[in-house]
């Protein structure tokens, strides 16, 4: 969507622009999602460890747990999360770049608008 609008609003009519303006676009919704993601991680993490919560994957750490094993415990989710989102952002300039390339229009000599082949 964002490569769309920003093709369509930026009004290119070179298909190489259109690819490189909806990566872009695309790449920093990635980004904005990737800090969307971070900061849910962080919150789920917090709220699992304050509330005794139970895990399948072992024992949460509480606030009284050692130093260390917190530190394991947010480092771990917080790197997941950023590895969850590096690829969101590889995939939203990849779809950005293609939309961006489907969705490039040509204006004419008569002032109509068409679509590039």
């Amino acid at each position: 969507m964002a490569g769309f609008l920003s093709v369509y609003f930026g009004k290119v009519t070179i298909r190489k622009e259109a690819i490189k303006m909806g990566a872009l676009s695309g790449a920093i919704t990635g980004v904005i999602t990737l800090l969307g993601q971070l900061i849910g991680a962080i919150i789920i993490l917090y709220l699992a460890s304050h509330n005794n919560l139970s895990s399948p994957l072992g024992q949460i750490p509480g606030p009284s747990s050692p130093l260390f094993e917190q530190v394991l415990y947010y480092g771990g989710g917080t790197v997941s999360g950023c590895c969850f989102g590096v690829i969101g952002i590889i995939i939203a300039g990849i779809a950005g770049g293609l939309i961006g390339a489907i969705s490039v229009r040509k204006t004419t000599f008569d002032g109509s608008i068409e679509n590039v082949n």
